[in-house]
């Protein structure tokens, strides 16, 4: 049978804003190797539901995490939404659920620079490393998209949920249009009569495009050397 909790645990006990605490999804019994599903900006855990699920058929234990600024988790009141503190918070959780835990990261854009900078910091605490549609060589032309999506209607919002998928749609165009649009409320609040994206607008202070290339290879260096590979096998970038 399978079960999703969804839990809060704390990362920031400085912070006021929702308890300094990140919302996740743990699809069944936590293991000392769970996955950690981590998404892109702008988006929630709930990118990530489905692969969830199918992680947990397959005998997995998977945490879906609302990074900060998102979904709902806390907000950072000083703004900082650097690569490295997105991670540092993703070092903290992996401590609260056990000193054990060494975790899966699978993490799609933001969540895989997050990802990145997590193994950089601390190798010896991540087992292995997935990345989704990122790398350490941005594409300038594919970062001026995401976040040209992501301030669209960020300050005015939306005057309804048809308003609201009609914006993902001209950004995932090939996304079929759900008879019942209440599941975008997992990424919108209803503000005053409008919808709002449901993310800090500070979040795009520090987008994908200020990031070094040499600084993610040098991560993955860090890691790739703790985690060396069989005798006559080559690590390679796909």
């Amino acid at each position: 049978m399978q079960s999703v909790q969804t839990l809060r645990v704390q990362v920031r006990p400085d912070v006021a804003h929702n308890n300094g605490e990140l919302e996740i999804d743990l699809y069944g019994p936590l293991t000392s190797n769970p996955v950690f599903l981590l998404h892109g900006g702008g988006q929630t855990r709930h990118a990530w539901s489905s692969t969830g699920l199918r992680l947990q058929r397959a005998g997995y234990c998977a945490v879906a995490v609302d990074l900060k600024g998102h979904g709902n988790s806390y907000w950072d009141p000083a703004g900082n939404y650097t690569h490295q503190s997105y991670a540092q918070d993703i070092l903290r959780l992996a401590s609260h659920l056990g000193s054990q835990v060494k975790p899966v990261l699978v993490g799609a854009s933001l969540g895989g620079l997050t990802s990145t900078e997590a193994v950089g910091m601390a190798p010896e605490r991540v087992l292995s490393l997935v990345l989704v549609d990122i790398s350490p060589r941005l594409e300038p032309q594919g970062v001026s998209r995401v976040i040209n999506f992501m301030t669209r209607n960020v300050r005015e919002g939306f005057d309804s949920l048809d308003e609201v998928f009609m914006a993902v749609q001209s950004y995932t165009p090939n996304r079929h249009r759900e008879k019942n649009l209440d599941s975008l409320m997992k990424n919108v609040r209803l503000r005053g009569g409008r919808y709002y994206w449901h993310w800090d607008p500070k979040t795009l202070s520090n987008s994908p495009g200020h990031h070094r290339e040499d600084a993610l290879w040098d991560c993955l260096a860090k890691f790739s050397g703790l985690h060396s590979p069989l005798p006559g096998v080559q690590l390679r970038v796909t």
